[in-house]
């Protein structure tokens, strides 16, 4: 039975605000590359920080900013959308999808007085793995 991303959503638990674990932070990663990089750190026994949830969806592009603003309004203190490299996208062009899609999100979440410039558009290789937990 296939699972639909709202449900995959509704499952992720996330420790209340103020926890001494620190912000709650949900990773949106691609599977093809950033998943595959978080991957490279769990296998090199390198630990997560416990309040990072990791989601794999296919491609960075597929993400709606609906689920970002639903996460958020669940209680998250952050969500980290990470995809392909610029040119490297295994969907040919949904991480620039995922990059307009995102840019206005951030503008509309600068308007709504939510934190200027906290939001990014990170993207790392298999092969940079070892950098997700220094986030």
């Amino acid at each position: 039975m296939r699972v639909s991303w709202k449900q995959k959503l509704s499952r992720v638990k996330i420790g209340k605000r103020g926890e001494a674990l620190g912000a709650s932070i949900l990773a949106i990663l691609c599977r093809w590359c950033s998943y595959a990089g978080a991957d490279l750190t769990g296998s090199s026994r390198i630990s997560y920080p416990p309040n990072i949830r990791v989601l794999r969806v296919p491609c960075s592009g597929r993400v709606d900013p609906l689920f970002i603003l639903r996460a958020l309004r669940s209680g998250l203190d952050g969500v980290l959308v990470s995809g392909c490299h610029p040119g490297d996208c295994h969907y040919t062009a949904g991480n620039y999808n995922a990059r307009r899609k995102f840019a206005i999100l951030a503008r509309l979440l600068e308007f709504v007085a939510s934190t200027p410039g906290g939001s990014s558009s990170p993207g790392f290789p298999p092969r940079k793995g070892i950098n997700l937990p220094k986030w």
